[in-house]
């Protein structure tokens, strides 16, 4: 049978009686509204109307510009169907673009990608620092593709160099093509042994993290073998702690730190005999002590095999030397040393007659303040034990003074009207400044001489020979000059 015809011929014979339909409502309607007015009129117009309409789509018009978007529901399982949650999923187009869409597995292993536009794709799941590709898969209608992985059981040998096994030693996996590490660690038992679970086929290197050094195993292929080992050398650090005296000093903590101070989470107290033992792989470290409420470290060490390292602890002697601007110590100078991290001072002392003094700091940062003649001097802060010698120059205003010449004679009798000629010390030669005759009294006094080295001449009438003497001013007392 011609089903194509059939389906004409059926669809003509329908329009035939619809249009025969539509006659007798006329007609019956014309006849009803000659009868009963224009209200039975005005409901047959509602009834044609509803017929001539034709019978209505219940789904609505058909968009016949485009398609539809759809999605794709990405699961990721083991080789044993286990669902995978908490993995990157990206998607890519047929070509191998990456569409810049990515969404993680759920607790149930999938991934949902919607509002896909028709086209083909590919997705990628990131997992164990690996890549694991689905089949490509097109659309619409919306799809369902799975990315299936493959997950093994590892176990790392953590040992000594003698072969025992090291306890509590983190291990983690890194991919051997680019180095990432494949999220997935463990720790190393009683028997030395760090189970790695759940680790994708392929080939790693394993990492061990012990006391802030880094051990490093052979890449291996975890399709080929379900184990290796990692050796660490385990060396002794034997540290002894004394005061500055170097008597021993017991139930010290002491703590080592790797090269870039970062603490290793060795730590003891010191002994008895002062010392203690530390286990640590080899490598450089430094070494902290706290004693009396301050930390005090060593110098970088190199530990191989069996290390002995000698530590000082408790406050450093200082030294303050205190002069003026000719390098002269000044005596009896006021110092006051204060800590700079809390402004509590440390200790108040005067100088001697060299202008030093002496006292003991613990490590730290400090600054001083200076006082003499009635004004008050703050030199640059220092660090102890980077410095333990400190030198404080006081910018000071030249000192003015009267220097008195005394012309003596015989039996100690003052002679006047003698020449009395001064000169002052310019470096290597004295240059005249004045000249003066002593008085009745025999005294030549020169006013307001600048702080230095002076000479002092005195003519001598009797035999006609200068008299001189050397003086510093300012003084106290009169230069006595015996002309006799």
């Amino acid at each position: 049978m011609n089903l194509h015809k059939y389906n004409s011929l059926e669809r003509g014979q329908g329009l035939i009686e619809y249009v025969i339909l539509l006659a007798l409502v006329a007609v019956v309607t014309v006849g009803a509204v000659a009868v009963t007015g224009e209200g039975t009129a005005d409901l047959m117009e509602g009834i044609v109307d509803t017929i001539g309409n034709g019978p209505q789509d219940e789904e609505g018009p058909i968009d016949l510009e485009g398609e539809q978007s759809f999605s794709v529901n990405v699961t990721l399982v083991d080789q044993n169907g286990f669902l995978i949650p908490n993995v990157p999923v990206l998607a890519f187009d047929g070509d191998g673009n990456y569409l810049d869409l990515q969404q993680e597995t759920s607790t149930n292993g999938q991934s949902i990608f919607t509002n896909l536009e028709p086209g083909t794709f590919a997705f990628r799941a990131d997992y164990r620092a690996r890549e694991f590709w689905s089949t490509v898969v097109g659309g619409p209608p919306s799809a369902e593709v799975e990315i299936r992985v493959e997950n093994t059981g590892f176990a790392v040998f953590v040992v000594n160099a003698s072969g025992n096994p090291i306890q509590d030693v983190t291990v983690a996996a890194f991919n051997e093509v680019d180095g990432d590490y494949a999220g997935i660690k463990g720790k190393s038992d009683a028997a030395g042994i760090a189970s790695i679970k759940d680790l994708a086929t392929g080939s790693y290197a394993f990492r061990a993290d012990y006391r802030g050094q880094i051990f490093w195993s052979e890449v291996v292929d975890t399709s080929k073998t379900g184990n290796t080992s990692i050796t660490i050398n385990v060396s002794q650090a034997i540290v002894s702690v004394s005061d500055r005296e170097g008597a021993s000093l017991s139930g010290v903590p002491v703590y080592a730190y790797t090269e870039n101070e970062e603490y290793t989470g060795v730590s003891g107290r010191s002994g008895s005999d002062g010392s203690i033992m530390l286990d640590l792989p080899e490598g450089n470290y430094k070494f902290r002590a706290d004693y009396d409420g301050h930390a005090y470290w060593t110098e970088m060490n190199k530990v191989s095999g069996e290390s002995k390292v000698a530590m000082q602890v408790g406050p450093y002697s200082v030294s303050v030397d205190v002069f003026n601007q000719q390098g002269k110590g000044l005596n009896r100078v006021n110092v006051i040393a204060y800590n700079r991290a809390n402004n509590q001072p440390m200790f108040q002392m005067l100088t001697n007659k060299k202008g030093n003094l002496s006292a003991s700091l613990p490590p730290g940062d400090y600054y001083l303040r200076v006082f003499y003649d009635e004004q008050e001097y703050n030199p640059p802060d220092f660090s102890v034990p980077a410095t333990t010698e400190v030198r404080v120059e006081l910018e000071l205003a030249a000192d003015k003074g009267d220097l008195v010449v005394q012309v003596k004679g015989k039996k100690n009798s003052r002679i006047a009207d003698t020449y009395v000629l001064l000169y002052r010390h310019t470096g290597r030669y004295y240059s005249f400044i004045e000249w003066k005759y002593s008085d009745e009294n025999g005294e030549a006094v020169f006013d307001d001489l600048d702080e230095g080295k002076y000479l002092v001449y005195v003519y001598d009438w009797n035999s006609y020979r200068w008299r001189w003497k050397y003086v510093n001013v300012p003084r106290n007392n009169p230069v006595k000059i015996n002309v006799n």
